[in-house]
């Protein structure tokens, strides 16, 4: 099931000043719809997220902060050395 989710980012560009932006995206969770928004605009900074609904009487938003994209580098693992001992 597609729910429609509002993503604000803000994307640099040559040509563009980093004006926040507004896109929507018909996505299976609000994770997936940050996703596809960082495949059309690599580099974006995501800054948050949203979908709106109506339910009985009422009308409400649920807002979602954006996913860590910090990539973590693996270092090397120590070498390992052995000794032999003559007793």
């Amino acid at each position: 099931m597609s729910i429609s989710y509002h993503i604000k980012f803000v994307y640099h560009d040559e040509l563009e000043p980093q004006i926040p932006q507004i896109r929507r995206y018909k996505a299976s969770s609000p994770g997936d719809a940050f996703k596809k928004c960082l495949c059309e605009f690599p580099g974006a900074r995501l800054i948050e997220g949203w979908r709106e609904g109506g339910y009985l009487d009422g009308h409400g938003i649920t807002t979602y902060k954006p996913p860590s994209l910090v990539k973590v580098k693996a270092k090397p693992a120590p070498k390992e050395e052995q000794m032999t001992l003559h007793l």
